[in-house]
């Protein structure tokens, strides 16, 4: 029968002396290992630029019309336009700034194919990705940087990015100046059709009815249904503003849609009831007096 070894604290530290040597050696020799490497591998550079997008903060002119278009569309200082909900314009500039767009022509102008070795466009997207910086701060800057092994290509290849931002925003500006030009030219047009209808509408009505005089009473009333046209025709821009935007279903489009039908069922309340102040004569029978 062997005999117990016993070891006492004293030839623990007499064998952590022997071994003493490698412990300190060992992760000197790491350290000089990674010092190494990181002279050896190439270096990173990243150009950064910082964006304060632009709020909308009034309409598009100083006039009362330029404030309903500007309320309606969204049309501020720099033309914005509607956003989801939640979603402020330095997230959509974000957004646009890895959209596929702007990586293709980065990708294109700057020979990203041949400098990653990608096989194709959806590769070169990824290796263009991987290396953008986007961040968005509290006070709503957008800051875009790219990294590159050169630091002139990545100054050049940030301040392309933000070149082809604000060429791709003033694209959709104009874009959406155009469609609430064509909206507003329209409408205009079936009002100048619902004048000569009713100016007709008058003429009709005064030789039927012989001189029959309600000038001030048909004034006032002609100007509330007017007033509720007005009022229905801004509600129907909204909302197909926010349908062209590709808002289908929102609380603010809910409302809107509420707001159209409860004017419309005035609106025909008043034309076919009639009007205190025109004598209980229906609109639809008594048309606009008043020109």
């Amino acid at each position: 029968m062997s005999d117990k070894v016993e070891y006492t604290i004293f030839d623990a530290v007499e064998h952590i002396g022997k071994k003493l040597h490698l412990l300190i050696l060992l992760p000197i020799l790491a350290g000089v290992i990674a010092v190494a490497i990181g002279f050896t591998m190439p270096k990173w550079y990243r150009a950064e630029s910082q964006v304060l997008p632009q709020y909308s903060t009034g309409g598009v002119g100083g006039g009362a019309l330029g404030g309903i278009i500007g309320g309606i569309f969204g049309l501020g200082g720099e033309g914005s336009f509607n956003l989801p909900f939640m979603t402020s314009p330095s997230d959509l500039w974000g957004a646009m700034v890895k959209s596929t767009g702007i990586a293709d022509s980065i990708i294109t102008k700057f020979d990203l194919l041949d400098r990653y070795k990608a096989r194709n466009m959806y590769f070169a997207r990824k290796y263009y990705r991987s290396h953008l910086y986007v961040d968005i701060s509290q006070e709503g800057i957008l800051t875009i940087g790219y990294e590159d092994k050169s630091p002139d290509t990545s100054a050049m290849i940030t301040n392309e990015i933000v070149a082809l931002l604000d060429r791709t925003l003033q694209r959709v500006h104009t874009t959406t100046a155009r469609r609430t030009k064509k909206f507003l030219e329209n409408q205009i047009a079936k009002c100048e059709e619902e004048l000569a209808r009713a100016e007709q509408n008058l003429i009709d009505f005064q030789k039927k009815h012989r001189a029959i005089s309600l000038k001030d009473q048909a004034r006032v009333a002609v100007e509330n249904v007017a007033q509720l046209y007005a009022q229905l025709t801004l509600l129907e821009i909204q909302v197909n503003s926010m349908l062209n935007e590709g808002v289908l279903y929102s609380p603010e489009l809910d409302q809107l849609r509420a707001q159209s039908r409860e004017i419309r069922r005035k609106i025909s309340e008043i034309e076919t009831r009639g009007d205190s102040l025109l004598l209980g004569i229906p609109l639809d029978e008594y048309p606009d007096l008043v020109m």
